[in-house]
């Protein structure tokens, strides 16, 4: 059901410096003015844990359940040093409620619905605690506008309403 995935030569650029950077080679990057996400596979986050848990903001939670979470801030963190711009590593899941919350970072209480109409047609719900909207949505839309061009590539969904 995923449609073509196009990349511009930036966004080609951007992914070879992910995988120079991480060792990893994203799926997908998205450009969007001063931000870039790039999406990678759930099975690859392990090897990015081990490439990464040596830095010294990692080291001290490496034993607890949140060391992934981890990892993934400070290699954020260092790639958005490294680029000038803000970055997002978002882990694809083949199930299109569980790559949103991957992708909007949801707490345990929010939750995604996937709802179908007639003809086929799908669309998403996302439901967050309201001080967390305007996260969750981004400055001007940015993080919904790509959330909507994502889960239409991947998942033929035809939006994504945040609520």
């Amino acid at each position: 059901m995923s449609r073509e995935i196009r990349l511009t030569a930036d966004e080609l650029m951007l992914m070879s410096v992910f995988q120079t950077f991480t060792g990893i080679r994203p799926m997908n990057c998205v450009l969007e003015e001063d931000n870039i996400f790039f999406i990678v596979d759930s099975e690859d986050i392990p090897k990015l844990v081990a490439e990464f848990r040596h830095l010294p903001n990692v080291s001290r939670v490496l034993r607890s359940k949140s060391a992934e979470a981890a990892i993934l801030r400070e290699c954020t963190r260092e790639l958005s040093k490294a680029l000038k711009k803000n970055v997002y590593i978002v882990k694809y899941s083949n199930d299109p409620k569980e790559f949103l919350r991957n992708f909007f970072m949801l707490r345990p209480d929010e939750t995604v619905e996937i709802v179908n109409r007639s003809g086929g047609r799908r669309y998403a719900i996302v439901r967050v605690q309201p001080k967390r909207k305007g996260m969750v949505i981004g400055r001007g839309g940015f993080r919904a506008k790509v959330a909507r061009e994502l889960a239409k590539q991947y998942f033929d969904l035809e939006t994504v309403l945040i609520r």
